[in-house]
């Protein structure tokens, strides 16, 4: 059964190339979103959740992915000191 992965950031360069390759990796993305977009009306019944869109955006779809206890891949950059650690302390002890 492929893994039912939540993708923030899906209209990027790196969600298309994700989105693109998800399949032939027995993965399906069965939820998608992009800045401004609400995902938390999208994220259940999700498994994981790859986060490529803004930094600024990062520590919230942390949150939301500790909250439903999903593993969290993120492949955004540039986060700001308090932003990583906004992260960090989102996610520490709760989910990979």
């Amino acid at each position: 059964m492929p893994l039912k992965i939540f993708l923030n950031g899906s209209k990027g360069r790196m969600g298309l190339a994700i989105s693109e390759c998800a399949e032939a990796n027995d993965a399906v993305i069965t939820a998608a979103c992009d800045v401004g977009d609400d995902a938390s009306a999208v994220i259940a019944g999700c498994e994981a959740v790859i986060e490529f869109s803004f930094h600024e955006v990062t520590p919230d779809i942390a949150i939301l992915a500790a909250e439903h206890e999903l593993p969290l891949v993120i492949g955004t950059t540039g986060h700001t000191p308090e932003e990583r650690s906004a992260v960090l302390s989102a996610v520490e002890g709760k989910i990979p």
